[in-house]
Formats: C-alpha cells, structure tokens, sequence
C-alpha cells in the first residue's frame, strides 16, 4: 500500500486529539464526538480510519512504543571502552 500523506495526517490529528483529551478528562468519559471535534476532522472520518474508540487508542500506544524502542535501542558504540 502506498504512503498517503493525507491518510497520515488524519491520523496524527486523531492521535493528538485523544492524547489532549486524556489529560484533560478520563478516558472513560471521552466521546467519539469529542475526538472528532479537538481533531477538526468528521465524524464518518474517524470511522474511515478506526472502528472505535479502544482501536484509536491501541494504534496511539503501539505508536508511542514504537518511539520507546527507538530511544532504548542500544547504540552501535561500545560501552565497556572508556
């Protein structure tokens, strides 16, 4: 499948939006229609893109583990020497 910087975008925008929301409120207590309108984007958007609301959050955390195993990557120099 090709990169879609549209598709990206959305995506990030979504991923923000949940994010903003979780710090601001509980998880629990967030709508879809919350989502939507702190991502600017449409509702049947958010639906092109996630089934739902637990679908959005596991693609924000596999999102941010991937950047922790980036960060925790061993670096290609030694260590040991000094």
């Amino acid at each position: 499948m090709d990169f879609d910087p549209r598709i990206e975008r959305t995506r990030q925008k979504l991923h923000q939006a949940i994010t903003e929301l979780m710090l601001a409120k509980s998880y629990d207590s967030i709508s879809i229609r919350d989502v939507v309108a702190q991502a600017k984007v449409g509702y049947a958007t958010f639906y092109r893109h996630y089934n739902d609301k637990e679908a959005l959050l596991l693609d924000v955390l596999d999102e941010l583990l991937g950047e922790l195993k980036v960060l925790l990557r061993p670096s290609s120099g030694d260590l040991t020497a000094e």
